[in-house]
């Protein structure tokens, strides 16, 4: 099963120049004690910039884009993205401590709980780590899986993820990358 695969757009120094600028209008980072999740209105030129590169390689326009933003010394544990129904695929884009960092995919025999941020994973049977990714580049990631983000235990783990429109599958995704 594809799990992750690099991949770089020329909008991204943009993307993070204009996220940063955002967070610091809304929250200072030493202010962040536990998981943050912080969506983001894309200024509409850039946002039209984005959708214009993303079309052009084949790649549905943005649904939304959002930080994940979490303390060094935390894990967000197993879980699959989604609320009321699978989320299938993100770009997640590194914005800074995602160095010695992990996120990691799990499998085995599993049951999803719906709960306000994402799908829990209840497992009937052990499970075991496919693959660690340390998020340094850009890359398009499998969120319907189960996987956990373990950070360095320093500083706060920042990414940016971008979520397509239509919620793609996965492999379509990663063939068009």
């Amino acid at each position: 099963m594809n799990l992750y695969k690099e991949i770089n757009f020329q909008f991204i120094p943009d993307l993070i120049k204009w996220v940063k600028t955002d967070i610091g209008k809304r929250v200072k980072m030493e202010n962040i004690k536990e998981d943050r999740r912080l969506r983001h209105d894309i200024n509409p030129a850039l946002l039209h910039e984005i959708n214009k590169e993303l079309n052009a390689r084949g790649f549905p326009s943005i649904w939304y884009c959002q930080s994940y933003i979490r303390p060094g010394d935390q894990t967000l544990v197993q879980h699959v993205d989604g609320e009321t129904y699978l989320v299938h695929g993100a770009l997640n884009i590194p914005v800074s401590g995602t160095k010695n960092t992990k996120h990691t995919w799990q499998t085995g025999d599993y049951t999803l709980v719906p709960n306000t941020l994402h799908f829990s994973v209840q497992w009937n049977s052990d499970n075991r780590t496919t693959t660690d990714l340390e998020l340094l580049t850009p890359c398009l990631v499998r969120v319907d899986a189960p996987h956990s983000v373990t950070g360095n235990g320093i500083e706060h783990r920042w990414i940016i993820t971008i979520r397509f429109q239509g919620n793609p599958e996965f492999d379509d995704l990663f063939n068009l990358a």
